[in-house]
């Protein structure tokens, strides 16, 4: 039979598993850790003369639910969520590539785990060179490359650890510009980690119910044990 103290520390081992059974793994703060665009063709029946391929894995600003990210909240400035870059011959550096929010493009990001599918309306890409000027120094020239985004929402793949994919593909008009039908069609792939809500975003993702409850479980398994070799008589 139990004495006391130890019911009580049973009692308090399953009361802390059960909250952490029951925590929810949402959270409204996300980190893009890896990107892919690949360009299929050039247009419907045209095939692209030098196929895009991008490959982004350089970590920019964390985005949240609903908010397109920014410098500052008085800033016209929207920043990359994520960038990759690429060496250019005959230009002064290489050439850098952003995958942007821009609230021109559709709705801010949501991402939804209970129906496991997000909401990427908004994202564009962009390219950013940087070439020597005319009296010497150098400047950079930003355009936009494409409209990446789906008006209707993504799905989701868990892939463990608390991360996601998200890939779709999409027939994508230059930002700014009218849709014709020569619009290029790409493959976007996204693979992004979550965070609590104000946790700043070089931290650990966030671990899973089931991992807690197991971590719990098993420092419960081994105070236990230990206390039975402790009362044993010895021999």
């Amino acid at each position: 039979m139990l004495t006391s103290p130890r019911a009580l520390g049973v009692t308090t081992l399953l009361c802390l598993a059960g909250m952490a059974a029951h925590a929810p793994a949402m959270a409204d703060q996300w980190r893009i850790d890896h990107a892919t665009v690949i360009q299929l063709d050039g247009g419907v029946g045209v095939p692209a003369a030098s196929p895009l391929h991008v490959g982004l894995s350089f970590l920019a600003a964390p985005f949240q639910d609903g908010q397109y990210p920014k410098s500052d909240p008085w800033s016209d400035f929207y920043q990359p969520v994520i960038n990759g870059l690429t060496p250019q011959q005959g230009l002064v550096g290489p050439t850098q590539w952003h995958l942007t929010f821009k609230p021109q493009n559709g709705a801010a990001p949501s991402v939804d785990l209970v129906n496991m599918q997000a909401s990427f309306a908004s994202l564009e890409l962009d390219r950013i060179d940087f070439v020597s000027g005319p009296r010497g120094g150098e400047y950079a020239w930003e355009r936009p490359v494409a409209a990446l985004g789906l008006s209707d929402p993504v799905k989701l793949k868990a892939l463990g650890d608390g991360r996601y994919q998200a890939s779709w593909d999409v027939r994508a008009p230059i930002p700014g510009w009218p849709s014709f039908d020569v619009d290029s069609r790409y493959a976007v792939s996204l693979t992004f980690v979550h965070f609590p809500e104000g946790t700043p975003w070089s931290y650990a993702p966030v671990p899973e119910p089931s991992s807690v409850f197991m971590a719990i479980a098993g420092i419960g398994a081994v105070g236990w044990a230990r206390r039975r070799q402790a009362q044993r008589p010895e021999a």
